[in-house]
Order: structure tokens, then C-alpha cells, then sequence
């Protein structure tokens, strides 16, 4: 009886100690293999991760470039402003009003 149970604890160890090796290898990360520049040299699973890939990355460039003309326009509309402030002092220099005579008659 003592036999029977010292083997079926061995059988029953055996495939824990099997699974630990598989296990061991599926949390390692997978190397990454670089790209051949030639999408013909990959399958179709490959082929989605990179479409989905460079569409992430792409949003990312799109918000950066979105913040930065979003903050061109500001810079833009500031100096639209000053430009337009500038020319109406300008029109007032270069149209004064006109002088009224009565200040400058010698009639005193």
C-alpha cells in the first residue's frame, strides 16, 4: 500500500515538474525580430500587428501636431491683434484731424 502511494505522488509530481518549464517559457518575454522592410517576408497576423502599430503611433504624431498649430493659431491671432492696433495708431498719424482756425485768428 506504502508502494502504491509513493508512486502515485512520484507520477503525480512528475507533470507538475513537467508544467513548471512550460510555464517558466510563456512568461518570458518574446524577442522581438526586427523588420525586414518587406511586408511579402511576413504572414497576415503580422501584417495587423503593424497596421495597428503604426495607426497608434500615428495618433500620437496627430495630437502633437494638432497642440502645436492649435498653438500657432493663439500666436497668430495675439499678433493679428497688435498688427491691427498698430495700423489704427498709424491712421491717426497719418490723418490728423483738422486743425480748427478759430484757435489760431488774432482777433483779441
Amino acid at each position: 500500500m506504502a508502494e502504491q502511494d509513493n508512486t502515485q505522488q512520484q507520477a503525480g509530481a512528475q507533470p507538475a515538474a513537467a508544467q513548471q518549464p512550460q510555464q517558466q517559457q510563456q512568461r518570458q518575454p518574446r524577442q522581438a525580430r526586427p523588420c525586414p522592410r518587406d511586408c511579402t517576408m511576413c504572414g497576415y497576423q503580422q501584417h495587423a500587428f503593424c497596421a495597428a502599430r503604426m495607426s497608434f503611433q500615428m495618433f500620437e504624431v496627430m495630437n502633437a501636431v494638432i497642440q502645436r498649430l492649435d498653438i500657432q493659431s493663439q500666436r497668430m491671432a495675439a499678433l493679428e491683434e497688435r498688427v491691427a492696433a498698430i495700423q489704427s495708431s498709424e491712421a491717426e498719424f497719418s490723418s490728423p484731424l483738422p486743425v480748427e482756425g478759430d484757435l489760431f485768428s488774432e482777433q483779441a
